[in-house]
Parts: C-alpha cells; sequence; structure tokens
C-alpha cells in the first residue's frame, strides 16, 4: 500500500478515481467516467491503478 488520500489515479478501465480512503489491503475510490460524471464509490486494489494522476 503505497498510496495517500486524495491522490487521482486512472484506472486500467479507462476511468479515474479519487482516494478517499485506505484500508488494509484495498482503497475506498470515487471514480468517475471520461466527462467527470461520478459513477460510483467503491473499493479497489493496487492492481486496479494503472498510474497515479495528481499526487500531493
Amino acid at each position: 500500500m503505497k498510496r495517500k488520500v486524495f491522490e487521482v489515479v486512472k484506472l486500467k478501465s479507462g476511468d479515474m478515481a479519487t482516494i478517499i480512503g485506505i484500508d488494509k489491503d484495498s482503497y475506498k475510490v470515487e471514480i468517475v467516467n471520461k466527462n467527470g460524471k461520478r459513477k460510483d464509490i467503491t473499493e479497489i486494489s493496487e492492481n486496479d491503478i494503472d498510474e497515479v494522476i495528481i499526487s500531493k
């Protein structure tokens, strides 16, 4: 687990997500589509992340 809260990441599905919580082996994220519309709030694993877009 090497991500931080509020990082914006690109998922392998092509969507973007903001990390809003970190659990032991997963991340709680808000997923948005390419148009910026919120799709879902769900949990993902490190394997679902393609790259980090914004990090503080």
